[in-house]
């Protein structure tokens, strides 16, 4: 391997404007990682039987870790502190603008799957709560939780978001842990009553012969559990803001953050599928808290106010990154179009340093003359409105959010953790000198963009034959 391309990190390794420290760091990527998808695991895990089902869960953490370093490294060569402006600085605008709108649907999908759990979650608990003897509107439900994370939504930068991540990741824990005590007691003990089941409840697993214990026989089921398991993972769309953030941002101090997340994620998410296979066995449905549907159990109780909890601090950290990717996409049309900026814009870009980039990347437009629209209150405040009201009223319209998991994990979920920096880190190599390439990331590369493209094809065949037979 050569040496190390000298790094162009934006803002400037000593700026005022990092303020995060490794923890908050570190706690901002397990937030975006630990989130909706998890309560699909165990479904999972039921369709590949628990030893296949630890391999994938073991190479998606060991990929999705490689993924989003190489992510950064790609930012940290081309000095743009943006996913679609490093696929702009790999391969011109036009790739800058499928990225940008790849992330704004792939988001929309996300929190519209959100706002579906947040609305199934918390309709039940605040009926009990109330002391209401009929169930209140699921629609009326959301439209109050919106309201309360209004403040959260409307935040500009995910270290102001850092406490949510200990909130969240303390709530799924607590989810975990009683999925834990519900498997050990349930494999241990035959009268149910006292899990607070009933007998005749088919949800729970009688016999040893439901587990699955080695790997199933069907190929269709593990190409319908693979991107479950890829899309709990997926975090990238977070990981370049994390870093932007992060104070002295040393690749070592990245890699802390990245194998931090990743590892700790790793042992709880995997901690949550196979407690839940454990507890409910060949009847796991594809979103866990349908099997807990009772609340005479205290623990089942806690266990879904802990994952109520989790999907509403969430929920900002995605919304966020949307915003982001469609005012990006705004101010590439408006930099087209040479739209005149206001006053404001044009005093923040003459403050604005100028990057030194590798003229071997001048294919790539220059990003000097970029609008960023997003420092307009008015034009924050609006797409912010405009993106919580269409994801508000696909909520209202959706049934379950089974599909959305499937067609957002099959398709689009391998293109951005894998397909994309792939291809970005290679197409910058390529145009860096031979001195300064890293021959083993190449190689590494290479073998994750061939794969993850064969892999994306296959899933993607597989959840299409599968909605059309539904």
């Amino acid at each position: 391997s050569g040496s190390a391309a000298p790094d162009l990190l934006v803002p400037s390794f000593d700026s005022d404007q990092r303020k995060s420290a490794l923890l908050p760091a570190t706690f901002n990527l397990v937030a975006t990682i630990v989130g909706g998808g998890v309560l699909s695991l165990p479904l999972a895990f039921q369709k590949c039987g628990i030893g296949l089902a630890t391999l994938l869960m073991i190479m998606a953490a060991v990929v999705t870790d490689f993924s989003l370093y190489l992510l950064c490294l790609c930012a940290r060569q081309t000095g743009v502190s943006a996913y679609g402006e490093v696929g702009r600085r790999s391969f011109g605008k036009r790739l800058e603008w499928f990225i940008s709108g790849l992330l704004f649907v792939f988001l929309l999908f996300v929190i519209v799957a959100y706002m579906v759990l947040i609305r199934d979650i918390w309709t039940p608990i605040v009926t009990l709560l109330f002391g209401l003897d009929q169930e209140l509107r699921g629609d009326i439900v959301l439209l109050g939780a919106l309201f309360l994370m209004g403040p959260f939504l409307i935040q500009r930068e995910l270290h102001a978001l850092r406490y949510n991540c200990y909130v969240g990741f303390v709530s799924i824990t607590t989810l975990a842990l009683a999925l834990v005590h519900i498997a050990f007691v349930n494999r241990g003990m035959s009268d149910k009553d006292n899990l607070g089941f009933k007998k005749s409840d088919n949800n729970l697993v009688e016999d040893d012969d439901k587990i699955l214990w080695g790997a199933t026989d069907s190929l269709s089921d593990v190409l319908f559990a693979f991107p479950i398991i890829t899309l709990s993972f997926l975090s990238h769309f977070n990981i370049l803001p994390i870093q932007s953030a992060l104070i002295r941002p040393t690749t070592s101090r990245i890699r802390v953050v990245t194998d931090g997340a990743v590892g700790a994620c790793f042992v709880l998410m995997y901690l949550f599928g196979l407690a839940g296979y454990l507890s409910f066995g060949a009847a796991t449905q594809g979103n866990i808290l349908l099997n807990l549907s009772t609340f005479d159990n205290p623990l089942v109780f806690c266990g879904r106010v802990g994952c109520g909890v989790t999907i509403l601090f969430a929920m900002p950290m995605m919304a966020l990154p949307c915003r982001s990717s469609i005012l990006e996409l705004l101010d590439c049309w408006l930099e087209r179009n040479r739209v005149a900026l206001p006053i404001e814009h044009q005093a923040a870009r003459e403050e604005t340093p100028l990057l030194s980039i590798d003229r071997s990347l001048d294919h790539a437009d220059s990003l000097e003359d970029r609008v960023h629209i997003s420092k307009n209150p008015f034009i924050h405040y609006g797409s912010t409105f405009l993106i919580v009201l269409c994801c508000y009223l696909g909520a209202v319209a959706a049934p379950g959010v089974a599909i959305v998991w499937s067609l957002c994990g099959s398709s689009m979920a391998f293109l951005i953790a894998f397909i994309l920096p792939a291809a970005c880190y290679l197409r910058i190599q390529r145009k860096t000198q031979r001195s300064h390439r890293n021959r083993s990331m190449i190689a590494f590369s290479w073998i994750l963009l061939f794969v993850s493209l064969g892999a994306a094809i296959a899933c993607t065949i597989q959840t299409i034959s599968r909605i059309l037979r539904v």
